[in-house]
């Protein structure tokens, strides 16, 4: 026998002769003794003797075993040796060792003085613990000794969870059994069952008694269980609750073991409840007569008063309000049919029959990409020395004109189809706003580059600086952009969505169908009866009858432009920036309406007029004034080219919005908040306006003065 042996035999037999004695030490320091025994005699500690974790002190033991585990038997035997003589000057270590491969302790137990505690050394070096000795407890002592450990126990309760996990709940319905995957967790006494572990939203729970059992039934193929097919049936004493459904329930596990897990944590769980509580026998209730109860109480407003200050729901009412809308449109529908019959096959038929005017024009559609092209060898050009800024900026100008000009010439001289020459003056108008942009930003960045010193020719080059970014790719790209205002970069996304893709397309689609049976069946009925010498009151009818048609074609149109297409556009270009409105049916004010109704053209005019404007030493009211009157011109461009007028109702409309916006911006300055502009808005701008421009244009189109 070693002398690492013959010391721990030794402190061993101290340990054992001392139990009981005033040596007095933690239960820390207990704890670790007891561990260092255990690797001494048997060794490392395996999953065989691991205790339940329901056993607190018996884990904990377990727990500071495993904590040693690696060390060796004579490592743990001289440190079991020295940790007793630390404690008690009564032993003495004869022998040390240094044995390299043993782990070091705790820092808790090396450096541990000795403690003044309760308690005593009895069955440290043994795992068998004896009774402590109460005889000499006054029983005053034992009963504030009872009721600390009390009040510890029940302190501890409360934290403890048992268990915890996802388990499908059975629950009986009309239609036979429902499985709800539900959240639960075991505490002392109750079983606690939440929506999911995310939302602890308390949807059940179950006190557990004395006298609730349990056991793991496999589900049928038929129960619905689906993957939670090991069922824990929980039978709860019959006074534990009212509820017939709780006296029995059915909760189901993925596996047998964690079944019977379960059923282990709801055991302990009821052994902590207590007994169930007696039931008492409810007390007859007491007759009343209802003839005297008071049903005046307090003061009350009524509910569409004024003084009402409870907030109320108006749903009922707003559903009736669809209702009626859909059954008076569906009147007007009927009546319309009727009347006029089925007009859209009519104008189907008359635009479908094009004329060689119509498809001169079409042709002249194939310009449009050579403008393209000539913007860009324009700007390529422009990097070489011999040619100079001012002749860069003359010829950017000829070709951003005749971009504009020589489509709005090819329909005035073929006089073709408003169908046919709207879409082209539309595009051009769309192509010229993009080429001056084009233009105009890689001017100040071609001027910018001038005026920088030379570049080192081995630094390494940019794709988007000037003039790296003057590309035919650059510039068919920024066409195909759903964007007015040109830039060397943009935000893009990184996939495209078929599916969502597809979705608004058949949106686009329909949105096309609905506009075009609006106008042949609505407004164009109304418009053939258009003569420039009707009275007053004729025009008022004619105007109230295309209000609300043209409202919708107005609407239709917004919905289809710019949410739909531009989307498509911004979809299949993986464009980022998909801000092309924003909340304009809530403006308050005209000018409001006008920056939020179409982003892209504000960006436009901002960029390229009021800003230059602004630079220029202009005033902003005047900037402003220019910014409104660019805009008036392009409106009435839009128009009058299509339409073949020389007309300005349209320009004149615009402009007859000053007066509006002058308006509007007085009572949202007199009274914040107030919805007055924005019924100024729908009425002067949906209601009235766009129907008389309608009228005016119609009268033109029929030969009226």
């Amino acid at each position: 026998m070693s002398a690492i042996e013959s010391d721990f035999k030794r402190a061993v037999e101290f340990v054992n002769e001392r139990a009981g004695s005033d040596l007095k030490i933690s239960d820390d320091a207990k704890m670790e003794i007891y561990a260092l025994y255990k690797q001494s005699t048997v060794g490392d500690a395996t999953s065989a003797t691991k205790p339940s974790r329901f056993n607190l002190l018996k884990r904990a033991m377990w727990d500071a075993w495993c904590a040693h585990k690696g060390t060796p038997k004579e490592s743990a035997m001289e440190e079991y040796s020295i940790l007793v003589a630390h404690f008690d000057a009564g032993f003495e270590v004869t022998a040390t060792s240094n044995v390299s491969s043993a782990p070091k302790r705790r820092p808790s137990m090396v450096s541990m003085p000795p403690i003044k505690s309760s308690g005593s050394m009895s069955g440290l070096a043994e795992e068998k613990k004896d009774e402590p000795e109460y005889e000499t407890y006054s029983k005053q002592s034992l009963i504030t000794e009872v009721e600390k450990l009390q009040a510890e126990v029940t302190k501890l309760k409360i934290f403890r969870e048992y268990k915890t996990g996802l388990l499908s709940r059975c629950r009986g319905t009309m239609t036979g059994e429902e499985w709800l995957v539900r959240y639960y967790v075991v505490k002392p006494g109750f079983l606690r069952c939440y929506k999911s572990y995310e939302e602890r939203i308390l949807r059940l729970e179950v006190p557990l008694y004395h006298g609730a059992s349990c056991r793991v039934e496999a589900a049928s193929a038929a129960s619905g269980a689906g993957k939670y097919g090991h069922i824990v049936v929980i039978d709860l004493p019959q006074s534990d609750s009212k509820r017939s459904d709780l006296s029995c329930l059915k909760l189901g596990a993925e596996s047998r073991e964690e079944a019977n897990e379960w059923c282990e944590a709801i055991l302990a769980a009821s052994e902590d409840g207590g007994p169930p509580p007696k039931v008492e026998k409810e007390k007859p209730k007491r007759k009343f007569d209802p003839s005297l109860r008071d049903f005046h109480k307090k003061h009350q407003a009524s509910f569409l008063s004024s003084d009402q200050t409870d907030r109320q729901s108006y749903r009922g009412a707003a559903n009736l309000i669809i209702i009626v809308l859909i059954v008076k449109n569906l009147q007007t529908i009927i009546a319309n049919l009727n009347t006029h019959g089925n007009l859209l096959a009519k104008l189907l038929e008359i635009n479908a029959s094009l004329e060689d005017e119509d498809y001169m024009v079409i042709a002249c559609g194939g310009l449009l990409p050579v403008f393209t092209l000539l913007a860009w060898a324009i700007e390529k050009s422009s990097t070489l020395p011999a040619i100079p800024s001012a002749i860069t900026r003359l010829l950017h100008t000829v070709n951003c004109s005749a971009s504009l000009l020589i489509p709005g010439y090819a329909c005035h001289y073929f006089q073709a189809n408003p169908a046919v020459c709207g879409p082209l003056v539309f595009g051009s108008t769309v192509l010229f706003l993009k080429l001056v942009s084009y233009a105009h930003t890689n001017t100040v960045l071609r001027e910018r580059w001038l005026s920088m010193p030379p570049r080192d020719s081995s630094a390494p080059k940019i794709s988007t600086s000037y003039p790296n970014n003057v590309t035919i790719f650059d510039i068919i790209r920024f066409v195909a952009f759903p964007t007015l205002c040109y830039q060397t970069s943009y935000p893009r996304t990184d996939k495209i969505r078929p599916k969502w893709l597809l979705k608004r397309s058949i949106e686009l689609l329909l949105t096309v169908v609905v506009q075009v049976v609006l106008f042949s069946q609505f407004m164009l009925p109304v418009l053939e009866e258009v003569n420039a010498s009707a009275d007053p009151i004729t025009i008022s009818k004619w105007v109230l009858d295309l209000s609300v048609p043209s409202l919708g074609c107005w609407l239709l149109m917004f919905y289809g432009l710019f949410h739909l297409w531009l989307n498509i556009l911004a979809e299949l270009t993986y464009f980022g920036d998909r801000q092309f409105y924003r909340a304009w049916w809530n403006a308050t004010r005209l000018d409001e309406y006008w920056r939020n109704w179409n982003m892209p053209v504000h960006a436009w005019l901002v960029r390229h007029c009021f800003m230059p404007c602004m630079n220029a030493g202009i005033s902003k009211g005047v900037a402003m004034f220019v910014v409104f009157f660019i805009s008036a011109v392009f409106h009435e461009w839009l128009v009058s080219v299509p339409c073949h007028t020389t007309k300005v109702w349209a320009f004149l409309g615009m402009l007859g919005q000053i007066p509006l916006i002058a308006l509007t911006n007085f009572v949202h300055r007199v009274n914040r908040g107030s919805q007055v502009g924005n019924f100024i808005f729908w009425l002067t701008f949906c209601i009235v306006g766009q129907p008389l421009c309608i009228l005016l244009y119609a009268m033109e189109l029929s030969g009226g003065k």
